[in-house]
């Protein structure tokens, strides 16, 4: 009995403390056998996860009997822990991270903290949240934070405008399934301890799977889910309310991405699988469409992502998932009321994965260039009338583009390799994933 428990006890410590992760693109090929694409690879991991991890009966894994055993398991060995007699015990072993330490990992959250712009946080999409108090240096030294989250699959980062110690972290990596959320963490002491939001947990809550999560200076806080529609909480957390969504507005899908709030003209901006909306108030029934209201707007997409020029929201830009490819590119210039398609970025080669990497972004101290990724990174210096390569010494699969909006050619890239920063807009990039521990194997 008591070697079955510290067994229990090795496999219990090593899933919760050693649960750094995200992905190795290589592996062996044996003689004859044709090479997986990354959807095979992926499902592959998937289909095996869930065949190890599922209830006999109902075929689900339950997630709430996992974190419940976690917690008895803390408890349990922390018990054995005041009992032990013997110096080097199984129940208090000390685990030092091995790496690969040189190689991040399939990031979509970054986020430039409001109080330094140099301070930066990540996360990987099953690697944890992470902090740099120095981007700039030669050796960026990462923190590790939030360790005991029931998710450590990080998909947004945000920071309250009113209080920037407040911090929101949403999970739930969508766009493969791999790694299910867990809900919405908040930290009130700029990250030294964090709380999930109880009206977020559950594994099958639709706040487990956020793309995207924003915190208005009014309080209200907005949740871009991945099947429930966009979401806002007017009490700090405690009630969310489905604001647009299908059915709603003449909407037809509960798959929301993008979300931006225009400090210009005071309006709400998001897209979802189909169109881009808009609100003056965010509020239930206020949304109106401008992309398929527009006349000339995309079709046949399943996936949307769209910028707005932070000086004059009368300038978007949008692609879409068009059969795993990019779309055209969709310009409008008077605010979504017509849109003129333009060329195609050079962002997938012959790799059709657009419901896995893409996305679109305007540079902010000029928004005539854009920059676009998938597999690899694109730009166009004027209204996508061509595109061009960009930042072609950084890894492959973009998730995430970040202008720095107060520093001029600074842009950070998140993708499969971690986190990329230049200062040059692009035109060279610079690695800063060593120590940001989150390589996914597979």
């Amino acid at each position: 009995m008591q070697k079955l428990f510290y067994l229990f006890a090795l496999l219990l410590i090593a899933s919760v403390i050693g649960y750094h992760t995200t992905y190795s693109e290589s592996f062996h090929e044996e003689e004859g056998e044709r090479e997986p694409s990354k959807r095979e690879r992926i499902q592959g991991a998937i289909d095996y996860y869930k065949k190890t991890s599922s209830d006999i009966e109902t075929g689900e894994i339950p997630y709430d009997k996992l974190f419940n055993a976690i917690e008895i398991g803390r408890e349990r060995v922390a018990e054995r822990a005041k009992m032990r007699s013997v110096r080097g015990s199984i129940t208090s072993p000390v685990w030092r991270e091995r790496g690969p330490n040189n190689r991040g990992g399939r990031t979509r959250a970054i986020m430039i903290d409001s109080a330094n712009h140099n301070r930066i946080w990540t996360g990987g999409v099953s690697g944890g949240l992470w902090r740099t108090e120095d981007i700039t240096a030669d050796e960026v030294q990462w923190e590790k934070l939030g360790i005991y989250f029931q998710s450590q699959s990080i998909s947004d980062i945000c920071q309250d405008p009113n209080n920037w110690s407040t911090i929101y972290v949403s999970t739930g990596e969508s766009y493969t399934g791999d790694v299910r959320g867990a809900g919405i963490f908040k930290s009130t002491d700029d990250g030294a301890t964090w709380t999930l939001m109880p009206s977020t947990a559950g594994a099958f809550n639709v706040l487990s799977s956020v793309n995207e999560i924003y915190v208005h200076a009014n309080g209200d806080i907005y949740a871009c889910t991945s099947d429930g529609g966009l979401l806002r909480s007017q009490d700090g957390g405690n009630d969310w309310e489905r604001v647009v969504g299908a059915g709603i507005n003449g909407q037809t899908s509960d798959n929301f991405h993008d979300f931006y709030y225009h400090e210009v003209d005071h309006n709400f901006y998001a897209c979802n699988a189909f169109d881009i909306v808009k609100s003056a108030t965010g509020n239930l029934g206020d949304w109106q469409s401008i992309g398929r209201s527009g006349t000339g707007f995309m079709d046949n997409v399943t996936r949307i992502e769209f910028a707005i020029c932070p000086s004059d929201p009368d300038k978007l830009v949008a692609i879409g998932n068009v059969n795993n490819f990019s779309s055209n590119t969709f310009v409008s210039l008077n605010g979504g009321a017509t849109w003129i398609a333009r060329s195609v970025p050079d962002i997938f080669g012959t790799y059709g994965q657009a419901w896995y990497d893409l996305d679109i972004v305007m540079d902010p101290f000029n928004c005539n260039r854009y920059i676009a990724g998938g597999v690899v990174l694109s730009e166009t210096t004027f209204q996508a009338f061509s595109w061009g390569p960009v930042a072609q010494n950084v890894h492959a699969d973009h998730h995430n583009i970040l202008f720095d909006p107060a520093i001029f050619g600074r842009v950070f890239f998140s993708n499969d390799g971690g986190i990329w920063l230049s200062t040059n807009n692009g035109q060279t990039v610079t690695d800063k994933s060593d120590g940001y521990i989150t390589t996914q194997f597979y």
